[in-house]
């Protein structure tokens, strides 16, 4: 009987390995948002770039920027991380402009590229994890 009881084993490499995931999803998420504003050409400054951040149980990015131009500045953090769930995001107060557009600027989407180019590293990562758990 106490050949098939592995939930000590399972706990511990489902909290390892989503604290991990949860981690690396926002890595990647940043990563990837500021790809797609390479990809669209929004580097003037490189100041909205280097404003995106990944804030997880590792540590945060936030604040990593040089002088912002002009009447530019960083919006509050976003989040408090757990093992279990991580953060990212723009802080360049002009960022949701950048994305969204105006009635003078067309919208140059960054933020939900990035977001849906992450889901299939979020993807992969739980099919990983799932594989790693059945083979316990």
């Amino acid at each position: 009987m106490a050949g098939y009881n592995h939930w000590a084993q399972v706990a511990a490499q489902l909290e390892e390995g989503l604290s991990n995931l949860a981690a690396q999803t926002a890595e990647n998420g940043a990563s990837n948002v500021q790809g797609k504003m390479l990809a669209n050409g929004q580097y003037k400054t490189g100041f909205m770039h280097d404003a995106v951040y990944a804030n997880t149980s590792r540590g945060s990015s936030y604040g990593q920027v040089g002088s912002p131009p002009g009447d530019a500045y960083l919006l509050p953090e976003a989040g408090s991380p757990t093992n279990y769930n991580a953060f990212f995001g723009c802080a360049a107060n002009y960022s949701a402009y950048q994305n969204y557009g105006t009635r003078y600027l067309p919208a140059r989407p960054f933020f939900e590229p990035g977001v849906e180019e992450t889901q299939q590293d979020f993807d992969t990562g739980m099919a990983e994890l799932a594989a790693k758990l059945g083979s316990i």
